[in-house]
């Protein structure tokens, strides 16, 4: 009988500092990070355009300097874009689909973007989502801009450790399934 009262005061005694221990442990890595930050930008040089009577279709690259709240998200970064538009006689309506890659620190952020130019033609509101690579392997940074055409590109995202949302290859014009 005393056998068998050590083994319980011994399994709960387990359990007790054993769920305490993954409780400290859930408390150390948060689901989510909030972030933001700022892109100082500009077009390198070498824009291509082909363009018809009704369309143009712009391939370009843009290259930043990224300063995040997180410094894993801060460095150089390189956008390779390609834009559509549609002429209008008001003139175009844009939007636009690219990779990125952004050096930080300790590894790098590979991922995709989208954007769509609003109805008044005064902001260019983006969105994407980049994977870490090296010492950031297995998280994602899921982000916004609300308008590429500010002057410093205010930018906010959250910093989550897992695999990406569902993304199509292009803008989001794959059909819902």
């Amino acid at each position: 009988m005393r056998t068998l009262r050590l083994s319980l005061v011994g399994t709960v005694s387990l359990v007790l500092f054993g769920g305490a221990g993954s409780m400290v442990a859930a408390q150390e890595a948060p689901a989510g990070v909030y972030v933001t930050g700022t892109a100082e930008c500009r077009e390198a040089p070498g824009r291509t355009v082909q363009e018809d009577e009704a369309v143009e279709l712009h391939l370009f690259r843009v290259e930043c300097t990224l300063t995040s709240s997180d410094p894993r998200l801060s460095g150089p970064g390189v956008y390779d874009t390609q834009q559509f538009c549609l002429k209008q006689d008001a003139g175009h309506v844009c939007m636009g689909w690219g990779t990125t890659e952004t050096t930080g620190p300790d590894g790098s952020w590979v991922g995709t973007n989208g954007w769509v130019q609003d109805p008044s033609r005064t902001k260019i509101p983006m969105w994407g989502f980049a994977e870490g690579t090296g010492a950031y392997e297995g998280w994602t940074y899921w982000y916004h801009v609300p308008d590429l055409l500010a002057p410093s590109s205010p930018e906010y995202g959250i910093l989550y450790q897992g695999p990406p949302p569902p993304w199509g290859t292009t803008l989001p014009l794959v059909p819902a399934e």
